[in-house]
């Protein structure tokens, strides 16, 4: 079984991509396709918006950035991730060369709640606008018209 995220809109339900557990392009178009549908919790809601809104942030740093490690959307928020440093405290890996690896955390909506959720958010919303060069409040307002106008 796969999980998926959908979004109800007017007449259709829209898979959020950057939540699926497979790549999208394994299912083929007009494929049908059994879907269990159940409601988030409400404190899901904020949370889902949010990361709706950030992903669209981390695309318009991929869009605009001509820098290898900002290349994609993968690579946007892992660069975020290491910006931010929102890692597992807990994970350390000396690797036998003495190179030091960390696990870096996810911004899954259903990982983060409250008040965690809106500092690291606020961290995430801030590192993407210093790396654009512009500030916070006009880059959500740009991602917002794009998320509009998918």
């Amino acid at each position: 079984m796969k999980k998926i995220v959908t979004q109800l809109k007017p007449g259709m339900l829209i898979i959020q991509e950057e939540y699926l557990d497979t790549p999208y392009d394994e299912y083929k178009n007009n494929q049908l396709l059994v879907t269990k549908l159940t409601r988030l919790n409400k404190e899901y809601g904020p949370s889902v918006e949010q990361n709706g809104l950030l992903h669209a942030c981390f695309k318009l740093v991929a869009e605009n950035r001509e820098e290898p490690h900002f290349k994609t959307v993968e690579l946007v928020k892992q660069s975020c991730k290491i910006g931010i440093d929102y890692r597992d405290p807990s994970v350390v890996i000396v690797r036998p060369d003495g190179g030091v690896q960390f696990q870096y955390l996810s911004f899954a909506f259903d990982k983060l709640r409250g008040r965690k959720r809106d500092i690291i958010m606020q961290q995430a919303f801030e590192w993407c606008a210093d790396i654009l060069g512009i500030d916070v409040d006009t880059m959500v307002v740009e991602a917002k018209s794009r998320m509009l106008s998918r």
